[in-house]
């Protein structure tokens, strides 16, 4: 967490001060923010500051020896010093000094001011403030902050807090004049939209907030986020959010930009991209890299035989997408069957190419039996015959043959059993498969590099593809693991909110993110959304699958 603190001191105004001439004809720039004031904390900063003069205490000496301060009279509070003070908070954010930001001197203000103590961060309460300006184990060089709370010649003090863009900007402004008009206005606690008139001479340029584009297949559409620019300054410490024109550009070789959608070119493969946030505001302009996921839609594939089944291999990037049975043809055939041998009929796959074969029975054999042409032979009344007529050149005259017919039976392949589940797994954890049956099993992997096998258990060695296989009872099982890098992205990793009201992190992962939180009695969190419980600060952890990203969490 950023803290800024810085002091001045005139001693009773005895020098007259200088109004550079350029504060006038520097050219300013109309913004319209949002300003929260924080006055009623300045009447607890008040307070112990006085606290702390009454009781007495110390400072550091240009020799370094320390200086007893005796018991001080109480400061008393100045309505005009706190205006001033006020003023001055909201100028700190845009110019961190003694100094205003058209270069006028902070005296030219008021002929009260005497001192000033300047002081900013993120979440710093009145508390803070006080004892950063206290400086306890600080040198006599670091102690003018100190100094100026316990400067006995001063009767009177205002103070100004605002919160701009969640910075805390605190002032104190002291005078040697007691007050003309103590705590007459009422403590201002409100939050307004402003027009701030800022010296361009102070603007260091226009920035944009750092973006994730987000995922997308090839062929689809996204919703880009909104691009949030704000002007940053040269000495300042914070920026101030601005209404931009602003747009997304893309690279015509991976899409094309309509509005807020991106429209991403089909056949992209798996590839890591840039989109570019572009934004304009009172001449100042602004670029920014936004990284963009593609994954390959798969719109052009091809099927590698792998045995009794084939893979579905994406033609673009390569990726084996899932698998299928082989579908078969009607089968030709490819050797013709005869009495003395079987034939083979040959299936080939649509889809790979594979084949498979399968016996033809061999042709029955006819057994002749030759007879008279008087008293021919009756053929056997159970069987059922084939005759045929045939010239016999040796006998020269007509036979008849009769045999009986034989089935032709048509052998039955023998096809494993086999079934398949997917699933993806995120990072490399363990698991644990088991085989529907019981029996003896043998496990294999088809790549050792993703993954090893034994008894079931399964190591995740790397990421990509893996078939496991389980073999029992003749049956095959076959898990195909998808083993994935994990991902995590949040679109915050610095929460400001207020005790009592809650804030939603969006995430983007490929997993299911956990949410956890270091001290739950200042915030909780539940499924990315957080709950301020007290003032404090606390981190919270996103994770997936051993991938974290810390939260820091302020509540006010």
């Amino acid at each position: 967490m950023e803290k800024w603190i810085g002091f001045l001191v005139s001693l009773l105004m005895v020098l007259s001060v200088c109004m550079p001439a350029y504060a006038q004809e520097n050219e300013n720039m109309d913004v319209k923010t949002t300003i929260t004031y924080g006055q009623s904390e300045v009447r607890t900063m008040l307070k112990m500051m006085n606290d702390w003069r009454n009781a007495g205490t110390w400072y550091y000496q240009e020799d370094g020896s320390k200086a007893d301060t005796g018991a001080l009279p109480s400061l008393s509070y100045d309505d005009e010093l706190e205006s001033i003070a006020m003023t001055r908070a909201k100028q700190i954010a845009i110019l961190f000094a003694h100094q205003q930001p058209d270069g006028q001197d902070i005296y030219a203000l008021s002929n009260k001011l005497n001192g000033e103590n300047i002081a900013a961060g993120t979440g710093v309460d009145a508390a803070e403030a006080f004892e950063m300006w206290q400086e306890e184990d600080q040198p006599y060089e670091g102690q003018g902050h100190r100094r100026n709370m316990l400067e006995a010649a001063f009767k009177s003090v205002g103070i100004g807090h605002v919160t701009i863009n969640g910075i805390d900007c605190w002032v104190q402004d002291f005078s040697d004049l007691p007050s003309q008009s103590e705590m007459q206005t009422t403590a201002r606690d409100d939050t307004v939209t402003e027009t701030l008139s800022i010296p361009k001479s102070q603007i260091a340029g226009l920035t944009i907030n750092s973006y994730y584009a987000g995922q997308v297949n090839s062929g689809a559409t996204l919703t880009l986020p909104e691009i949030k620019a704000s002007l940053a300054f040269r000495n300042g410490v914070t920026t101030l959010p601005v209404e931009a024109k602003t747009s997304w550009q893309a690279n015509a070789e991976i899409g094309r930009v309509e509005g807020s959608t991106f429209i991403a070119n089909p056949n992209l493969g798996n590839r890591e991209a840039t989109l570019q946030a572009q934004a304009t505001f009172g001449g100042y302009t602004a670029s920014q890299d936004a990284a963009l996921t593609v994954y390959c839609s798969h719109e052009k594939t091809h099927f590698v035989n792998q045995g009794a089944y084939h893979d579905k291999v994406c033609d673009i990037c390569g990726e084996t997408i899932g698998y299928q049975s082989h579908e078969w043809d009607e089968g030709k055939i490819t050797k013709e069957a005869t009495e003395d041998q079987e034939g083979v009929r040959t299936y080939t796959c649509k889809d790979c190419g594979a084949t498979k074969t399968e016996a033809i029975a061999k042709l029955p054999k006819i057994v002749l039996k030759e007879t008279s042409s008087d008293n021919p032979s009756p053929a056997p009344a159970a069987a059922s015959t084939i005759t045929q007529k045939q010239a016999d050149t040796s006998v020269k005259n007509m036979v008849t043959s009769s045999v009986k017919s034989k089935a032709v039976t048509k052998p039955v392949t023998g096809k494993a059993y086999t079934t398949s589940t997917k699933k993806t797994v995120i990072g490399k954890k363990n698991i644990t498969l088991k085989a529907p049956e019981k029996g003896q099993v043998k496990w294999q992997t088809s790549n050792k590099k993703v993954a090893t096998v034994s008894k079931g258990k399964v190591k995740i060695k790397g990421y990509g593809t893996v078939k496991i296989e389980a073999k029992v009872n003749g049956h095959t099982y076959t898990y195909i693991l998808n083993v994935k890098k994990p991902m995590l992205k949040v679109n915050k990793k610095k929460v400001t909110l207020k005790k009592g009201k809650s804030l939603k992190i969006k995430a983007q992962s490929n997993g299911k993110v956990k949410w956890t939180s270091q001290n739950k009695k200042i915030a909780k969190v539940s499924q990315g959304k957080i709950t301020g419980i007290k003032k404090g600060s606390t981190t919270i952890i996103a994770s997936v699958s051993g991938v974290k990203v810390r939260i820091k969490v302020t509540v006010k």
